[in-house]
Formats: C-alpha cells, structure tokens, sequence
C-alpha cells in the first residue's frame, strides 16, 4: 500500500516536471523578442523550431514510457517475490 502511494506521488512528480520542461522551452523561445523576430521573419527557422520541439516531446514520451515500463517490469517482479513466500 505505501509503495502504490509512493509510486502515484512521484508520477504526479515527474508529469509536472515533464510538463514544465516541454512548455518551459517553447514559452522560452516566445519570450524573447530576438527568437520572436527570428521565428516570423523565416519560415524555415519556424520549421526548425517546430521540429526541435516534436523532438523534445518524442524524448518525454519515450522516457516516460520507459518508465512506466520499469515501473511494470518492478511491480511484477514484486507480485512474483509475494507468490514464493
């Protein structure tokens, strides 16, 4: 019961954190009038900041699901250990 508790407190951690990283880089990119300018005078550094983000949010994603992936693999791994006792 304390692991499931602990477990959902530091998902709930780490989505806010994820969640803060990946707009934290576009609100970055916004804030400052010199990217403002740069991203409306050029088509093709919008394309590259557009992309740069997608690939920050496939990194989240992929980290995130390798974490619950391990968090499975932990969860298994104990529902095992409870069956041989």
């Amino acid at each position: 019961m304390k692991f499931e508790l602990l477990l959902s407190h530091w998902l709930r951690v780490t989505n806010i954190i994820y969640a803060a990283l990946s707009s934290g880089v576009l609100a970055a990119v916004l804030a400052f009038p010199e990217f403002r300018r740069i991203l409306f005078q050029s088509w093709l550094v919008v394309t590259d900041v557009f992309q740069l983000f997608l690939i920050i949010l496939l990194f989240i994603l992929l980290s995130k699901i390798a974490q619950l992936n391990r968090i499975g693999n932990g969860w298994r791994n104990e529902k095992r250990k409870e069956k041989n006792l």
